[in-house]
């Protein structure tokens, strides 16, 4: 099992008739004039990818956004499944979760770790989070 897409993005969903993950704005670097700041709202998209030879349909995936210090800013964790494919497809499963009014203390490097099946990290993704200069 891999991660084949994580990113951070405006605006991430996916689109019920088709199943196409869809992102809109994608980014890595929020500027803010004072600290602490407040981002309003962004998306963080992943798609898992599973070997075809895995047997077990349900996983569990663990989401943590920390500085480079540990010191943690949000934890999730949930289970998903990947449907059955056929023999030599992978399986694929997408996600999008939607964050809101989250609180960055100081400027720097955050990063998204994303584990899946309480084994070790096997996705990050670094967000930077800068002081913009006022003219």
């Amino acid at each position: 099992m891999k991660i084949a897409i994580l990113l951070t993005a405006d605006y991430a969903s996916i689109d019920p008739g088709s199943g196409k993950l869809n992102m809109l704005g994608v980014f890595n670097t929020i500027r803010a004039r004072s600290f602490p700041t407040m981002h309003s709202r962004f998306y963080l998209a992943i798609r898992v990818v599973g070997d075809h030879n895995v047997e077990r349909t349900e996983h569990k995936l663990a989401i943590q956004l920390a500085d480079l210090d540990g010191k943690e800013l949000v934890a999730l964790e949930g289970s998903f499944a990947l449907q059955a494919t056929a023999p030599g497809v992978d399986s694929q499963h997408d996600f999008s979760f939607e964050f809101n009014d989250l609180v960055f203390p100081e400027p720097g490097d955050y990063r998204f770790y994303v584990s899946i099946d309480n084994d070790t990290v096997q996705g990050s993704l670094l967000m930077q989070v800068v002081s913009q200069v006022v003219e």
